[in-house]
């Protein structure tokens, strides 16, 4: 703490990028500096990786045979983020490349706003390929055998689903029973889980056990409840809501954003959560809490997961109005630092900027 502190008044930073510096070990002057403001001349030489002439002799070769590349990258920061660059690179040269979107619609606006950007096909993508349009197919065609394709629209309704049938029918609304009854009986929907290319019998075997499993728990968790059960509805959900309890992760940045209160609870192993206080580089779970760097948005973790925890927090949050009013006040602060603008596309400048300097 005292490290974080001296970091944080030397160099003029913010509490949690001094945290991050001083977990990491990032000890003298110029190694900060490097942390804080790299240059070119600071980069490792990429052919420090094995086989990277190899690969870049190849590169050369498909731009001078007019062959088609496709931009492959992880889904976690690093990894959007170096596909960005990469992408807006051979955007420059005239290149085409593959790459998938997620668009949500807002009730609040009613706009379409584009959430995530993957290059790669996601289990979820099954959807349309459950609508009778493989893209894997297309996608080998296109590649591998130059085949070309019509542009495509596809609009066709199916069912998506990956717990039972029977599940959707006891606990969704009627108006959704009378689609998933007409869906299946004209045999337009699929469950990814079950393919017949993999249907070895231990797989399966455990696929059903899962399945059936999903009665239980609904059961379990369900039945004496007085809820409501609404799936595939969360942008409206998070616009009108009063409240939310919700598990760490990127539905709690939604929420800042529609400037809904929540508190996070979260519990998990015990053994993970004590590997991830020794290897943990920040001291906050939700992201609205880490994008602003305060402690805005309660956090119960682990030993203090409790109905008491819970129900006090969420009770302050719904009838001590002072108290929300100063809250949603402050999530206000995350759209402001986030911006409106392309995430993607303002990353993609500041790297151009620092690969040109």
């Amino acid at each position: 703490i005292e490290k974080a502190k001296e970091i944080q008044k030397k160099f003029n930073l913010n509490e949690l990028l001094s945290e991050i510096i001083a977990n990491r070990n990032i000890g003298t002057d110029e190694d900060i500096r490097i942390f804080l403001n790299p240059t070119r001349k600071d980069f490792y030489n990429p052919f420090l990786f094995k086989d990277m002439d190899l690969a870049v002799d190849r590169i050369i070769k498909a731009i001078n045979s007019n062959e088609k590349v496709t931009i492959y990258g992880d889904y976690d920061v690093d990894g959007i983020t170096s596909t960005t660059v990469l992408k807006k690179f051979l955007e420059d040269i005239h290149y085409t490349g593959f790459f998938n979107f997620d668009i949500k619609y807002s009730e609040k606006d009613n706009t379409f706003r584009v959430f995530e950007i993957n290059v790669r096909q996601g289990r979820s993508n099954y959807y349309v390929t459950g609508a009778g349009y493989n893209l894997a197919k297309y996608i080998v065609e296109d590649y591998i055998y130059n085949k070309e394709h019509e542009y495509k629209i596809v609009d066709n309704v199916n069912l998506w689903t990956v717990i039972p049938i029977g599940i959707a029918y006891k606990y969704v609304g009627e108006k959704y029973v009378k689609e998933i009854k007409k869906l299946k009986k004209e045999g337009k929907f699929v469950n990814p889980l079950f393919y017949k290319g993999d249907n070895k019998i231990l797989r399966t075997a455990a696929l059903v056990k899962s399945q059936l499993r999903h009665y239980g728990n609904y059961k379990k968790y369900l039945k004496k409840a007085d809820i409501k059960v609404i799936k595939g509805e969360n942008q409206a959900l998070l616009s009108v809501a009063d409240a939310l309890i919700l598990a760490s992760g990127t539905v709690a940045l939604e929420a800042a954003l529609y400037q809904t209160p929540m508190i996070i609870a979260y519990r998990g192993p015990w053994l993970f959560y004590f590997i991830y206080l020794i290897v943990r580089c920040i001291k906050k779970v939700s992201l609205p809490n880490i994008i602003t760097g305060k402690n805005i948005v309660p956090e119960i973790i682990q030993g203090q997961v409790n109905v008491q925890n819970i129900s006090y927090e969420i009770e302050k949050i719904l009838y001590d109005t002072e108290y929300k009013a100063q809250y949603v006040k402050q999530l206000s602060e995350v759209k402001t630092l986030l911006s409106d603008k392309n995430s993607a596309e303002e990353v993609a400048k500041e790297i151009n900027t620092l690969l040109t300097l």
